[in-house]
C-alpha cells in the first residue's frame, strides 16, 4: 500500500483544530435548504397533528422495538405548536448528521489514508441518500444521533486491548449499541461501517479476538433489542404485535433474491437514487479489482479482507434481514451504503497506485466531494423542500377557501403518489404526501388550527365526521383535482 503515508505531528495538531469545524460547515452547507424551507413531510403531519391533539401513539413504536425513539419523539413532538416549528428539529437531525461525519474521520485518520481522502471519505458517508431522508423527514430527527452511538459503540470496543481490564469498556459498548437499536435499528448497523473502516484500511489483517468482540457486542446488543421487541409491549400495555417488520422471516430464498434484486442494487449505485443493476455491476468489478490493487496484488490478504467485505454486506442489513417484511428503503439502508463507500474508497486508492495518479488525489478527492454535495443538495430541494413546500400551499389555499359547516361529513380522494416530482423512490423521495390515507385529516387540521378555524375540529383524530367510504351526503375532498396544475 505505497499511498500511504503516516501523518505528521504538525498534521495532527492542524487536522484537531481545522478539519471538524470546516466538515460542520460543509455539512450544513449542504442539508441548509431542509433548515431553511419550512414544510413536513407525510407521517410528519400525524406525529405533530397526534401530539397537539394528546393522543397517544407509543405503542406502535414501542411494540417495533424502538422504545427510544418513542419517547424521543413523544416529548419533542408535543413541545412544538406549528409546522413551521419542525425546522429546529430538522437542524438537529443536521448536526447529528455532522457528529457522525466527524466520527467517521477520526476513525479514517486513524489510518494510514491520505488526509485528502480521509476528509473526502467521510464527507461522503454523511451525503449518502439514507442521511439525506434523515435530514429532510422530521419523523426521522434522532436516527443520525442513534447512527453516531452505534460509531462510538464500535469505538469503545475496538479500543481495548485488554479483556480483562476492559470490561468497563465493553460494557459500555453494548449500553450505547443497544441505545442506538432502541432508536433505529438499521441506525444501529453503522457499528458494521466504523468495523469496516478497521478492519479493511489498515495494513495488518485485524485480529481474531478484534473481531470476536465486535461480533459479541452486536449479538448482547441484538439479544437486548429482541427482549424489548418482545417483552417491554407486554409489560407496558399487555399485548405485544404481530407486525411483519418484527416477526422473524420464514421464507429465506425469498428473501435472499429481494436483497440483491432491490436494497443491494440501490446501495451499489452509491449516490444515485435511479438504481441501474447495470450500474451496480460495474461498481462490483471496479471494487474487486480495485481491491487487489490495493493490496498490493497480494492475493492471500487480498482474499481475507474480500471474505471480511462479504461478511459485512449482510451483516449492515441484519434487521431487514431477519425480519419477515421485504422492505429497505434508503433509511434502512445506510450501513449497506456505508460499507459500499468504504471499500469504493478502497477500490479508488488501488487504481491511483496501480495508475500511478498520486499527484491527483486532492483534486479528484475535490471534484467527487463537490459532485456529491450539489448532487444531495439538488436532491433535497427538487425530491422534498419544492414538492413538501408546494403541496402544502397549495392544500393551504384551497382549503381557505372552502366553506364548511359543522355537520359536515367528510371523504379524501387521495393524491397520487408523484403529483410535484418525475421522481419517487420508496416511501421517501419524491412522495407526495397526501397521498397516504393517513396524511390528509391532520394536514388539514394543522392548518385550520393554525388559522384559528372553528371547522378545525372536523379534522381531528377518531372524529365521526371522517368517513373511510363515501355517502350520498358527504363532503368529497378530491386532493387529486386540488393538487393538479391549473
Amino acid at each position: 500500500m505505497s499511498l500511504h503515508s503516516k501523518s505528521s505531528n504538525h498534521e495532527i495538531k492542524f487536522s484537531s483544530v481545522w478539519i471538524y469545524p470546516i466538515i460542520f460547515v460543509c455539512v450544513f452547507a449542504v442539508y441548509s435548504p431542509v433548515i431553511l424551507s419550512q414544510y413536513a413531510f407525510m407521517d410528519d403531519y400525524w406525529l405533530l397533528a397526534a401530539a397537539l391533539q394528546h393522543k397517544s401513539f407509543m405503542w406502535g413504536i414501542v411494540a417495533a422495538g424502538r422504545p427510544l425513539y418513542a419517547l424521543s419523539i413523544t416529548q419533542v413532538f408535543g413541545m412544538l405548536s406549528q409546522i413551521g416549528e419542525l425546522t429546529h428539529l430538522r437542524t438537529f437531525a443536521v448536526f447529528g448528521i455532522a457528529v457522525l461525519v466527524t466520527l467517521v474521520y477520526r476513525a479514517l485518520s486513524l489510518t494510514s489514508l491520505p488526509r485528502a481522502v480521509a476528509i473526502s471519505g467521510a464527507l461522503l458517508i454523511g451525503l449518502l441518500p439514507g442521511y439525506q431522508v434523515y435530514a429532510a423527514w422530521t419523523t426521522c430527527f434522532c436516527f443520525p444521533w442513534a447512527c453516531a452511538l452505534a460509531a462510538l459503540a464500535f469505538t469503545f470496543c475496538n479500543e481495548i486491548h485488554d479483556l480483562k481490564s476492559g470490561w468497563l469498556r465493553l460494557c459500555g459498548s453494548i449500553l450505547l449499541l443497544s441505545m442506538s437499536l432502541a432508536t433505529y435499528q438499521p441506525a444501529g448497523m453503522v457499528f458494521w461501517d466504523l468495523a469496516a473502516i478497521a478492519w479493511l484500511l489498515h495494513p495488518n489483517i485485524p485480529s481474531m479476538r478484534s473481531m470476536l468482540t465486535a461480533c459479541g457486542v452486536m449479538l448482547s446488543s441484538m439479544v437486548i433489542e429482541y427482549a424489548l421487541v418482545k417483552f417491554l409491549p407486554i409489560a407496558l400495555w399487555g399485548s405485544s404485535n404481530n407486525f411483519s417488520r418484527t416477526a422473524l422471516v420464514q421464507n429465506y430464498m425469498e428473501k435472499k433474491h429481494w436483497f440483491f434484486r432491490d436494497p443491494l442494487v440501490s446501495a451499489l449505485n452509491i449516490f444515485s437514487i435511479h438504481p441501474s443493476s447495470k450500474v451496480a455491476l460495474i461498481v462490483v468489478v471496479l471494487i474487486l479489482a480495485g481491491f487487489f490493487l490495493f493490496y498490493e496484488r497480494n492475493l492471500s490478504k487480498t482474499l481475507v479482507r474480500i471474505g471480511i467485505a462479504i461478511f459485512l454486506i449482510p451483516a449492515t442489513f441484519t434487521p431487514n434481514l431477519i425480519v419477515a417484511e421485504l422492505w429497505g428503503p434508503y433509511r434502512a439502508q445506510v450501513a449497506l451504503a456505508g460499507l459500499i463507500l468504504i471499500c469504493a474508497i478502497i477500490a479508488f486508492l488501488g487504481w491511483i497506485s496501480f495508475l500511478q495518479a498520486h499527484r491527483w488525489v486532492p483534486l479528484l478527492c475535490l471534484a467527487v466531494v463537490s459532485g456529491s454535495a450539489l448532487a444531495a443538495n439538488r436532491n433535497l430541494i427538487t425530491e422534498f423542500v419544492v414538492p413538501q413546500t408546494s403541496e402544502y400551499q397549495v392544500v393551504k389555499n384551497n382549503l381557505l377557501k372552502e366553506e364548511f359547516k359543522q355537520t359536515d361529513k367528510i371523504y379524501f380522494k387521495f393524491a397520487r403518489s408523484n403529483t410535484f416530482s418525475q421522481v419517487t423512490r420508496y416511501d421517501e423521495f419524491g412522495l407526495t404526501s397526501s397521498a397516504q390515507s393517513w396524511v390528509p385529516a391532520p394536514m388539514f387540521w394543522l392548518i385550520l388550527k393554525e388559522h384559528h378555524s372553528p371547522f378545525a375540529n372536523l379534522f381531528a383524530m377518531d372524529s365521526p365526521n371522517l368517513l373511510t367510504t363515501p355517502s350520498p351526503d358527504c363532503k368529497i375532498i378530491d386532493l387529486n383535482t386540488i393538487l393538479s396544475p391549473k
